[in-house]
């Protein structure tokens, strides 16, 4: 099939903007991409969620804990493999301007070399490790599941730095349909882990097929080509700047999972999953909508750092707020909702749920001064903190899951993705750029109050109709305290993007 042509017709005339841009450069449109970023997470919330259900109701918190370990291993590799060239591309294309291809094309054929490399090397890891060695087929599949995907992911990433992102949902969002129709089938046929990772795969290489096929309309390519040993260890080398904060992220968030497995049982593993399994709904929200900003943030930071200063700390502040409403939902119903989403064999994780509601809560604080840093070429900085975190995060969760069992775990967590969002923070303030304002502090004491006094809502709770009834009525009341405690400005800019939104979605 042939692809579609995305490519901007050339303008008769060309004029150099006098900041240096040329004419064919995007400008910063910040309600462009975060829109169709927040929708698309929002469809992939969906589709995960449903997938997750299907997973823990079929396979049991036992089996459902040792393929989440086995996925753990596999996303941890495939980071390290992919050598933090799926990052780097969005900040490469929204640089380079009309000259992107070229540079894409070289970066992509680096990362081809390092996934071949990473993947030859994780095949001798399965055999040589006693502990891994007896799970190496169900490691051997996701691994390649996952190194496929974050071929996928880089297209995406290419498509945010070129402020292109309505292109993103049909990768990730077709590859969690797929991936759901496919585990059902797996499992309706009695396939159990085995049809499960295969399923993986298969999702992965129908998404890889989706953004290949779109690139090829904005005239890139997916496929190797010829690049000089001195570029490629350019591309290398910036791109290990992101590297060493993604491959950090993957040991925090899947090491915990790993140093579980290491010492309790795999229904243990189990349980912990299906927390955060729900605690993956605002992960993946807060990331899209922090994401959406990457290329935005780049080019304002070129040019008008007022203008960056304040999309910086408007951005920061809704996304908390968000953060805060979903945290207090899940700290005061966490019970229900494990019951309603998994069944009563996954009763013992709601003690986790509620202490992970303070893990994510930070996730806006963390996704929005990452990126922030990144369009401030603060990589150096980024990599020391994530790397401190990192080093810090094997003793501390291996001791705390010995000592605590899961609730150690997911103590753990939090401590540890709010030291590096506060250390991201306190670089930015170094920088002049000014943090969120006092008004999230009385939802943020009401949430850690909630989160850590505990507390049962009772049998088997409200159902799914109280539930949505409950959920809705503290939506609407955290609403008005927000609305009212932000400011003109940003109520205006709020209600500005929501017109936009409206405008590109609803038909008129």
């Amino acid at each position: 099939m042939r692809a579609p042509d995305f490519r901007r017709r050339p303008s008769a005339v060309r004029i150099r903007p006098p900041d240096g841009r040329r004419a064919s450069d995007p400008g910063p449109r910040p309600a462009s991409g975060t829109v169709a970023l927040v929708l698309n997470g929002l469809l992939e919330i969906g589709l995960s969620f449903l997938t997750t259900v299907l997973l823990a109701r079929s396979l049991g918190p036992a089996d459902f804990g040792r393929l989440n370990w086995a996925l753990s291993w596999a996303i941890v590799v495939a980071m390290i493999a992919d050598g933090g060239f799926t990052f780097y591309v969005g900040k490469l294309v929204a640089r380079r301007g009309g000259r992107w291809r070229s540079s894409y094309r070289e970066a992509w054929t680096v990362k081809l070399f390092l996934a071949c490399a990473g993947g030859v090397g994780a095949l001798i890891l399965f055999a040589a490790l006693p502990t891994l060695r007896p799970h190496a087929g169900l490691l051997t599949a996701l691994l390649a599941g996952e190194i496929l995907r974050s071929f996928s992911v880089y297209a995406c990433f290419a498509f945010r730095g070129l402020q292109r992102a309505t292109l993103e949902p049909v990768v990730l969002g077709g590859e969690r349909l797929i991936l759901l129709l496919l585990i059902a089938g797996a499992l309706r046929a009695g396939w159990g882990m085995s049809g499960a990772a295969a399923a993986y795969v298969g999702a992965r290489v129908a998404s890889l097929a989706a953004g290949s096929w779109l690139m090829r309309g904005l005239g890139g390519s997916m496929g190797p080509g010829r690049v000089a040993p001195a570029a490629a260890l350019a591309h290398a080398g910036a791109a290990l700047r992101f590297g060493v904060f993604l491959i950090c992220d993957r040991i925090i968030i899947q090491g915990a999972t790993i140093a579980l497995m290491a010492v309790a049982t795999s229904e243990a593993v189990g349980q912990f999953q299906a927390a955060y399994k729900l605690v993956m709904v605002p992960q993946i929200i807060s990331a899209s909508f922090c994401g959406s900003l990457i290329g935005t943030l780049t080019v304002a930071a070129r040019g008008d750092r007022a203008a960056f200063a304040t999309l910086y700390r408007r951005s920061l502040t809704l996304g908390t707020h968000v953060m805060l409403l979903l945290g207090l939902i899940f700290a005061l119903w966490a019970e229900p909702l494990l019951l309603l989403c998994f069944g009563p064999a996954f009763r013992e994780a709601g003690l986790l749920l509620r202490v992970l509601t303070l893990h994510f809560a930070c996730f806006a604080w963390y996704h929005m001064t990452l990126f922030s840093l990144a369009a401030l070429d603060e990589e150096r900085t980024i990599g020391i903190v994530m790397g401190v975190a990192a080093a810090v995060s094997v003793p501390l969760l291996r001791l705390s899951s010995s000592w605590w069992g899961p609730v150690g775990t997911a103590a753990s967590l939090t401590l540890l993705i709010g030291g590096v969002a506060a250390a991201f923070a306190w670089r930015l303030a170094r920088r002049g750029v000014a943090a969120a304002p006092v008004t999230l502090l009385p939802p943020a004491a009401l949430l850690a109050w909630l989160a850590l006094s505990g507390g049962n809502d009772g049998g088997a709770g409200p159902g799914a109709v109280g539930l949505v009834g409950r959920a809705a009525a503290a939506g609407g009341l955290y609403a008005a305290y927000a609305w009212c405690t932000l400011g003109g400005q940003d109520r205006a800019a709020l209600r500005s993007t929501l017109t936009v939104a409206l405008r590109r979605f609803v038909p008129a």
